[in-house]
């Protein structure tokens, strides 16, 4: 028996994505598909949700000139679905479709065993992932990116717009200012109006504090007190549920929302922060999956997709988001620039920033000290808003290049994240930093520390899904 469900948002869906074909030899494919363990788990557990569809590998670069032509009106989503779910009825196969997207060819869909191998033989080019469990991942942090240097002599990101794909933002927190301009929820049966999609002003709403903590660490701001981009405005999606986890599904559901209203509405954004991420993950760049899709789309229009590195404390891995090499990923360190203990980092990472005992706005219009990559990811996406505020005709690779400290983080070869300093034009230069001697400093433990609304000492840490799937607490 198929059934099909159809999203809120896919009313008039007709655009797929048509990646460009080209060489990405030097990109290995970790995540290209997980049919087989998902055959495991399906055997095992009677039903699992996936991401499936028609896929052709991801290669090339798409232009922002050809943006328009890569996102086309030639396919029928919601036909494409039903004659797919017809198909798993003829194989005697139950799948029942949860989320349809309006720029990517795949949907998400729960299956039973049987559905699950019809799915995948519905076509050559069928490609089936797993949809991946996954989890949320200033007084002294801003200035270690010199920020407020940045401020006096090129401004303080007025005018850019920072989305926040996270559990949720307390739009009404005052240090925002009313600059929540957008508010959105894709948690199944979770948003606030109990259903699987929600638009306007409270569709945020949330008393998981970490996503308001995240939106105020880049773009926060009151006297005494600011984020990395005090003047930008804030996007808030809700693609985590109050407990703080979701699915992969969920997610690339704010990103389509995101990619709609740069497209059709004229919204303008300067970076998207993802402080979430899944338990797993790659000790290499995982090239070819529904992320690295988005990413590149995105970046066809200047924006940049930035993701926490996890909070697992292993060397040489990334979690999923951050592994996608169109991605930026962020790892912490602590008020010594010594890495976190609890942060993921590898080679691929781009960039490390503080994300221990960050002090930032949390529920019941309070604040609180938080410590994880999660904090660290949003220093980054706030110096991308104050970068583009101040040179918009720089192209991606430009600007994130202005962003590369000479200051590599013990003996990691990675950067700091900085901003560029007083009178001091962002650089041009797409060159790496120098390689610097070592700086070696201790790590010490985090010390709860005392906040108006009471001492909250917080690490990174694991939970587990009802699947039994662990997902990272960034």
């Amino acid at each position: 028996m198929a059934r099909y469900l159809s999203n809120g948002l896919s009313g008039g869906i007709n655009g797929i994505v048509m990646l460009l074909i080209g060489s990405m030899a030097n990109l290995p494919s970790v995540h290209a598909d997980d049919f087989a363990q998902l055959t495991e788990r399906a055997a095992e557990s009677g039903r699992v949700t996936v991401l499936a569809g028609e896929w052709q590998p991801i290669t090339g670069e798409i232009r922002p000139e050809d943006l328009e032509s890569a996102i086309t009106g030639t396919a029928d989503r919601e036909k494409e679905i039903a004659s797919l779910l017809s198909h798993v009825e003829k194989f005697g196969g139950d799948a029942r479709a949860l989320r349809q997207y309006r720029y990517l060819p795949v949907a998400a869909y729960s299956v039973d065993a049987k559905g699950l191998a019809a799915l995948r033989d519905y076509s050559e080019n069928m490609r089936v992932w797993s949809d991946v469990p996954m989890g949320v991942s200033l007084t002294d942090s801003v200035p270690m990116i010199s920020a407020p240097a940045f401020w006096a002599s090129h401004g303080e990101g007025h005018g850019q717009t920072i989305a926040v794909l996270d559990a949720g933002v307390d739009a009404g927190h005052r240090f925002f200012g009313g600059r929540v301009i957008r508010e959105a929820c894709f948690t199944r049966k979770a948003c606030p109006n109990g259903g699987d999609s929600m638009y306007g002003a409270g569709a945020a709403q949330t008393d998981n504090k970490h996503g308001t903590h995240v939106a105020g660490i880049a773009a926060g701001s009151e006297p005494g007190l600011r984020g990395v981009a005090p003047k930008a405005s804030i996007i808030a999606l809700k693609v985590l549920k109050e407990d703080g986890m979701g699915h992969a599904s969920d997610i690339l559901a704010g990103l389509d929302y995101l990619m709609h209203l740069v497209l059709n509405e004229g919204v303008s954004l300067a970076a998207v922060n993802l402080s979430l991420g899944a338990s797993e993950g790659s000790n290499s760049l995982c090239a070819d999956n529904p992320f690295e899709a988005f990413a590149r789309l995105f970046r066809a229009k200047g924006i940049i997709l930035v993701s926490a590195s996890g909070n697992a404390g292993k060397e040489n891995f990334l979690s999923l988001p951050a592994c996608a090499p169109s991605i930026v990923s962020v790892g912490a360190v602590d008020d010594h620039y010594a890495v976190a203990e609890f942060s993921n980092w590898s080679p691929y990472l781009d960039f490390f920033a503080p994300g221990v005992q960050i002090m930032s706005s949390a529920d019941m219009r309070g604040y609180w000290y938080l410590s994880g990559t999660s904090m660290a990811a949003p220093h980054v996406s706030g110096a991308i808003a104050l970068i583009r505020g101040r040179s918009p005709e720089m192209t991606v690779d430009q600007l994130l290049a202005s962003l590369r400290s000479n200051r590599l983080v013990g003996n990691t070869g990675i950067p700091m994240v900085e901003l560029p300093g007083p009178g001091q034009k962002p650089s041009t230069s797409e060159k790496s930093p120098p390689v610097l001697d070592p700086i070696i400093t201790p790590k010490p433990k985090p010390v709860p520390k005392k906040t108006e609304t009471g001492t909250m000492p917080v690490d990174g840490g694991l939970s587990s899904d009802q699947d039994g799937v662990t997902a990272i607490i960034q």
